[in-house]
């Protein structure tokens, strides 16, 4: 997708477009050592550099294509199970979160009416990407958006090993979806009064639709608590 920008005049959408990359392998990749240093080298560059846009850009990525060239040992070193016992980020309100993806999510209103769908795509991988690597989440919201992900990466996952996805064949199966999403609003209503994730409002006619419709329910919900919890 990003051959396809012009570095100067679509620089923000080379930025998302690099950027969802970078937080897409931190993702669905979830590694340690070496690799999660170097791309938190570019994520810290990306924000804390005084340089300007283009310049981001170029070094990002630089970066990317220099980790295209690593070697295997580099890949498998850096994914290794690890125990821990409290979260690398500091839990958040969920208003700031439903906060941040509205106000990103109106980002791409113009890519949409312009037909630049690889950046529409893009801005929502990078919101998605974004959420998971700077906040901890409630449960049930990273249990949505690991739907999310394996919707977008089907094949992905079933390289994984794992089969039992929300699909019938090739087609987004909104039964499996569904039940898949009911058992998700069973749980947050034991602590969020009013949350519900309606899966009618989902369009499941491919990826990009559902990507859409998916972070419009995701703005929607209902995060308010119970008498019992606010005690």
């Amino acid at each position: 997708a990003i051959e396809k920008q012009n570095f100067t005049e679509m620089s923000s959408a080379v930025s998302f477009i690099l950027m969802s990359s970078v937080f897409k392998i931190a993702t669905l990749t979830v590694p340690e050592g070496e690799l999660t240093d170097f791309l938190f080298e570019i994520i810290k560059f990306y924000y804390n550099s005084d340089k300007v846009i283009n310049e981001k850009n170029l070094f990002i990525r630089k970066k990317l294509e220099e980790l295209l060239m690593k070697d295997d040992n580099f890949f498998k070193n850096s994914f290794y199970k690890v125990r821990k016992t409290f979260s690398e980020n500091l839990p958040i309100d969920s208003s700031v979160i439903l906060n941040f993806i509205k106000k990103e999510y109106q980002k791409i209103y113009w890519y949409d009416a312009n037909n630049h769908r690889e950046v529409v795509i893009a801005i929502m991988e990078y919101i998605a990407g974004y959420i998971d690597y700077n906040f901890s989440i409630v449960p049930v919201l990273k249990d949505l958006f690991l739907i999310f992900w394996e919707i977008l990466y089907k094949e992905y996952f079933n390289d994984l090993g794992i089969h039992k996805l929300p699909y019938e064949k090739t087609k987004i199966s909104y039964f499996l979806l569904a039940r898949n999403i009911s058992a998700i609003n069973n749980i947050a209503k034991e602590h969020f009064t009013d949350f519900l994730f309606n899966v009618k409002h989902l369009n499941l006619e491919n990826k990009y639709s559902f990507a859409k419709t998916f972070l419009q329910e995701i703005i929607s919900l209902d995060f308010s608590t119970t008498e019992k919890e606010k005690v």
